[in-house]
């Protein structure tokens, strides 16, 4: 079985640069504070940078890049640059917030400036957002990474774009029935990059940098040998000191399940045939998974889950979760509003003092 799998990846060729001339562009930002941002369900990304600030990205119904940061109103990333189908937060290599959004002319971009200057926090820096093309045949999948890169979907093949060059690198080829659906990016313990890849067929592939800094690859199986099967899967950050080390949540495509992966042992979760999205968190305990779950009576409700704690109902409802740090959730709600759950009241000053877990945002999602 393992020969068989080893057929079925093939390194890229040389990258090849985008048809599509890199496009850079100093942004006018454009504040609505105190204004309904109109954003498009399933377009919504958050994280917590190096500075323990949170953000949260979302596409707007213009198709234009907005965020919120702390929640000082939202910010219009994109200026005219072209409209936009999705986002993905990552980090910058000093530790800011960054944005990476597929354009609508399969193009990947990146935003990155929306982060205030630490020594005075209501000053912001210039937004800058550069297209920095595709590999070919556009891409259709992202994940970002933590050091100013972004892996993608293009051409059957999982690519990475990193600022720092070498810019575009393809990682591994897929055989043809063995398409990548689905990506998602985290780091190990050392902080190097790793990236899961859902196939067509369900099988999981790990891509991790070993300790050369080359990719290597290992199909997944639990701790009986078998061969993992996933229809979606969310990476978490690891803990532990070994370069190979995996962990994430994902969806077991037979029964539907959620399941918790770390280093080859596979915890059973619950939660059989009813979750419609999942997103890894985590908090002061520890690593956790938000999912949306349809159940006799709720649709989307939002839970939390953890291998220890078991299942929390966190009483809302949302059609897409976005999670960041120290516990913190967005949502977009049925009612097409995006919510944060804040259950240590990180941002108390834009909750006016009210010490409730979930608040409007101020954003709408259409």
């Amino acid at each position: 079985m393992r020969r068989f799998f080893q057929t079925l990846l093939g390194l890229s060729d040389q990258p090849r640069r985008s048809p599509s001339p890199k496009r850079r562009t100093q942004l006018g930002v454009e504040q609505l504070d105190g204004r309904l941002l109109p954003s498009a369900t399933g377009s919504i990304s958050s994280i917590t940078d190096a500075y323990g600030q949170t953000t949260c990205f979302t596409v707007g119904l213009d198709r234009g890049i907005y965020a919120s940061l702390n929640n000082y109103g939202y910010t219009k990333l994109s200026g005219g640059a072209g409209s936009f189908y999705e986002v993905s937060a990552g980090m910058s290599a000093d530790g800011h917030a960054v944005c990476w959004a597929e354009a609508s002319n399969g193009d990947l971009w990146w935003f990155s400036g929306y982060t205030y200057d630490h020594s005075s926090p209501y000053s912001s820096q210039p937004v800058y957002g550069e297209d920095v093309g595709n590999p070919g045949n556009g891409i259709y999948q992202l994940s970002a990474g933590r050091h100013d890169d972004c892996f993608v979907v293009a051409n059957n093949s999982v690519w990475v774009y990193s600022t720092a060059g070498p810019f575009w690198q393809g990682i591994v080829g897929m055989a043809p029935g063995y398409a990548p659906r689905q990506i998602s990016a985290g780091v190990d313990s050392f902080g190097h990059d790793q990236v899961y890849v859902v196939t067509q067929p369900g099988y999981v592939l790990e891509c991790y940098q070993n300790g050369s800094f080359n990719w290597a690859f290992n199909w997944l199986q639990n701790q009986r040998g078998q061969y993992i099967q996933a229809t979606q899967l969310s990476a978490s950050i690891s803990s532990n000191n070994d370069y190979s080390n995996t962990d994430f949540f994902y969806v077991n495509k037979a029964d539907g399940t959620l399941h918790d992966y770390y280093n080859g042992y596979d915890a059973y979760l619950g939660g059989a045939g009813q979750i419609q999205n999942i997103c890894a968190a985590t908090n002061a305990n520890g690593d956790y998974c938000v999912v949306t779950v349809n159940d006799y009576w709720h649709y989307n409700e939002v839970y939390a889950v953890g291998f220890w704690t078991g299942w929390t109902d966190l009483q809302n409802q949302a059609t897409e979760v976005a999670a960041a740090g120290d516990g913190m959730i967005f949502t977009v709600e049925p009612n097409l509003q995006i919510w944060g759950h804040d259950p240590n009241n990180d941002w108390a000053h834009a909750w006016g003092g009210i010490a409730t877990p979930w608040h409007y945002t101020g954003g709408i999602s259409g």
